[in-house]
């Protein structure tokens, strides 16, 4: 049943991150010219490409959002959240965990190699500036 919550909360995470660069496209966009009347458009451009320059698109890495997603938090979080939630769930899935039961142990095993692998590539990325937030 843990397994079922698990997979549940990977889907919602990777949900979330799609849904909320979506999100930020669909603001970005301008309204057509017809709909400004007098000086309103050139104004309205002007401050748009003004702030264009303050503000910097957030790029999504594909291979990125699902290790984030496996580790159970938002895309672009800090290394410190990151170990964190890794930790938390090697406690929860650690094969030791399961001694009693061989098909328990199998499934755990996968778990934590995914769990370790994504820690290890968002670590990686982290550090050589890969994740833009």
């Amino acid at each position: 049943m843990e397994i079922l919550k698990r997979i549940q909360y990977i889907i919602k995470a990777t949900i979330n991150t799609f849904l909320e660069d979506k999100i930020n496209r669909v603001k970005k966009k301008r309204r057509p010219v017809h709909e400004y009347t007098d000086d309103s458009f050139f104004n309205h451009h002007y401050q748009e490409t003004t702030n264009q320059k303050q503000h910097t698109t957030r790029r999504v890495d594909p291979n990125l959002v699902g290790h984030y997603a496996a580790l159970e938090i938002p895309y672009g979080s800090d290394l410190e959240t990151v170990t964190s939630a890794w930790k938390r769930l090697l406690k929860k899935y650690h094969p030791d965990l399961y001694s009693n039961d061989p098909g328990k142990i199998e499934i755990a095993q996968k778990i934590t190699q995914g769990l370790n692998e994504a820690y290890a590539t968002i670590q990686k990325a982290l550090k050589e500036n890969r994740v833009y937030l």
